[in-house]
């Protein structure tokens, strides 16, 4: 039996995506999820209320995982900002990229995961608590102040961008899953330079991306 010594939040969420890929499906219950992986149900409960809350953390947790790598870079404070969100995109990608079995059959059940975002909302605090720390309103945005309601529409936008390179790098079948990588770049590139108000180029440029690999037409 694993004891509360070495059980945590981390060991429980690895037990659950080691039951998804064993059995291709959730846990019908704590008690089923226990036995199979030989702990006592009550100590389920020090980490997670429900199924339902450990599912709700394991996004979050990579994106944890992601932020703890990227900031082990000694110059990672002196990064530009599109540098660091370039690095979080890159290593958070890459982390799903290493689990990407389970996580393509964890969100297989839901259809509407890019619609529907409750599953989203804890992944989605974290990336917008990442985006606000970068500051992107004010070194980015030709104003001295900006209000509440812009300040939350930068973020929102930048989410978006997030959810379309997470729905791309789910649907991307090429080698090494290359064209996220370029996707990434090119989006980023395309956002900043919108928020810089000089659009033109980046914009293009990934309009012609979006239009060739999604739509598969040549502009």
């Amino acid at each position: 039996m694993e004891t509360t010594k070495t059980l945590n939040k981390e060991k429980l969420i690895a037990f659950y995506m080691d039951f998804i890929l064993d059995e291709q499906h959730s846990p019908s219950s704590v008690h089923a999820f226990a036995k199979a992986h030989k702990f006592e149900e009550t100590e389920f409960y020090k980490y997670f209320g429900s199924l339902n809350a450990l599912e709700y953390a394991i996004l979050p947790y990579f994106m944890e995982h992601s932020l703890s790598l990227i900031k082990q870079s000694e110059d990672f404070d002196n990064y530009e900002d599109k540098h660091k969100l370039l690095s979080l995109y890159y290593t958070f990608f890459e982390q799903l990229t290493m689990n990407r079995s389970f996580i393509k059959l964890f969100l297989t059940s839901e259809n509407t995961l890019f619609k529907n975002t409750k599953k989203l909302k804890p992944l989605r605090t974290q990336y917008l608590k990442f985006i606000n720390q970068l500051d992107i309103s004010k070194s980015k945005i030709n104003q001295e102040r900006l209000d509440n309601l812009r300040i939350k529409s930068v973020g929102e936008s930048f989410w978006l961008l997030f959810l379309s390179i997470f729905k791309f790098w789910y649907d991307d079948n090429s080698a090494n899953l290359e064209k996220t990588d370029l996707y990434i770049e090119k989006s980023v590139h395309a956002s900043f330079d919108l928020a810089d108000t000089k659009p033109i180029k980046s914009i293009l440029d990934f309009g012609k991306f979006i239009l060739k690999e999604q739509l598969n037409i040549e502009v």
